[in-house]
């Protein structure tokens, strides 16, 4: 049930940002100019909910206890200059194998979370090492980044889906049509791969 809630919280973030961005490209003249925008606005917003509403509805939060750890990451933190509110650690050893470690939030709303596995699996130094790497990601603003170069993927798509348009003389409007929604899948997923390296670089 889980599983399925999480997946059914996916399709309907999807649908609700893939519909406004196709209302948008069929109503506006300015599109390419409007839908960069709007896509850095909505990764925003999710960004910002994600750890705040999204991951406290399917795992267990909880705060890192007092100790050597904690101890590190505060000093890393602190030699970097940059304040956190909260540590917090997310339960993920009672779905998944999978160890992590992220920083989200700006100012004195900073929080950093922690999966149990990393903290199960790995010593305090180790631990550490980890946690520089990603705060690392934080500081060189590398989420920013994703959210720009995705943008420029999706003005991309939207060029060559007004191409194809014009070489087959269909108009923006018709282009939301069920049936011309193979030929944007398409698109997406060629264009998702070119730009894959830069995304991940």
């Amino acid at each position: 049930a889980r599983y399925l809630s999480m997946s059914l919280m996916e399709i309907i973030l999807f649908s609700t940002c893939a519909t406004i961005l196709l209302q948008i490209f069929r109503k506006y003249r300015y599109y390419l100019l409007i839908i960069p925008g709007v896509i850095v606005l909505l990764s925003s917003i999710l960004i910002i909910a994600e750890p705040l509403i999204i991951t406290p509805l399917y795992y267990k939060v909880t705060p890192l206890t007092a100790g050597e750890t904690k101890n590190k990451i505060l000093t890393i933190c602190s030699d970097n200059g940059i304040s956190v509110s909260e540590i917090l650690v997310i339960n993920q050893s009672s779905y998944s194998k999978h160890d992590n470690a992220y920083m989200t939030g700006i100012g004195s709303q900073r929080k950093i979370y922690l999966y149990d596995n990393l903290l199960q699996n790995y010593n305090e130094a180790e631990i550490a090492a980890i946690f520089a790497h990603e705060l690392n990601h934080y500081k060189e603003e590398h989420v920013v980044w994703g959210i720009i170069l995705a943008s420029i993927g999706i003005s991309l798509l939207l060029i060559a889906l007004k191409l194809i348009l014009q070489k087959y003389s269909i108009t923006e409007k018709e282009i939301t049509r069920y049936r011309y929604l193979p030929l944007i899948l398409i698109i997406f997923t060629v264009i998702s791969f070119a730009i894959q390296p830069l995304e991940n670089a």
